[in-house]
Formats: structure tokens, sequence, C-alpha cells
């Protein structure tokens, strides 16, 4: 019993300051799971990634490429910045251009309900990685 509960304490530690890759490795040994047979971090990072990714089937073909664009230079701003290379600005004006594509390319109100969770995930993790970076300096 005093192993568990120094366990829940240390996992209350480690998400204030690990990776969520931490989080579900720990998480799955206190179920009693083998870790290795968890997903792993690719299979975590794919599935935040497609909670965030644009969905909507309306529109023009163009508008539907641009919003691609706009998606393919939201990744990208988003790796800058999480190597310190880019600003919070310019990661959120690529958010803001993604966002704004993927609402007039949303055509059915489940799709408008899906494009606003979609900007909700972005900006949490956008605010995540911000956090995690004044809290590093």
């Amino acid at each position: 019993m005093m192993e568990i509960r120094s366990l829940c304490a240390t996992a209350r530690t480690l998400t204030a300051t690990l990776s969520i890759a931490a989080v579900i490795m720990l998480s799955a040994v206190l179920r009693g799971n083998d870790p290795r047979q968890a997903k792993s971090l690719d299979a975590v990072v794919q599935d935040r990634l497609l909670a965030m990714m644009p969905t909507g089937t309306g529109g023009s073909a163009a508008m539907r490429a641009q919003r691609a664009a706009f998606w393919q230079q939201f990744l990208a701003r988003k790796k800058w910045f999480i190597a310190g290379k880019g600003t919070l600005d310019v990661l959120l004006e690529a958010e803001r251009f993604l966002s704004d594509s993927d609402g007039e390319c949303s055509a059915t109100p489940r799709e408008r309900v899906a494009h606003a969770q979609a900007h909700s995930a972005r900006m949490r993790e956008i605010r995540e990685i911000e956090t995690q970076r004044r809290a590093s300096r």
C-alpha cells in the first residue's frame, strides 16, 4: 500500500514536470498494465494531431487546398516555436489563418463543432508550450 502512495505522489510530481509520455507510462504501471503494450509516444502524438487537424468538407477545392497549406504552415511554425526559434505572435497568426480557413470549409453544424474543438485543442497546446517555456526560464 505504501508503494502505491509513493507512486501516486511521484505521479503528481511527474505530471507537473515531465512529458505526456512519462505520465502514460506511469499510469500504465499504476493500473498494472504492461507499459510496453501501451500506445507508443508516436501514436499518442498522432492522436493529438488528429484531434487538432482541420476536418471540414465544404468550400471549393481551392479553399481546401489553402486550408491544407495553412495546416502545414501551422505545423512548421509550431516546430520552430518549440525549438525556440519562433515567436508566440507568429505561431498564433498561423493558427488564426488555419482556424479561419477551416471555419470557411465547415459546411455542416457537426463540422463547425469539430472546427471549434480543434481550434480549442490547438490553443490549449500553444498555452501549454508557452507555460513550459516560461517555467524553464
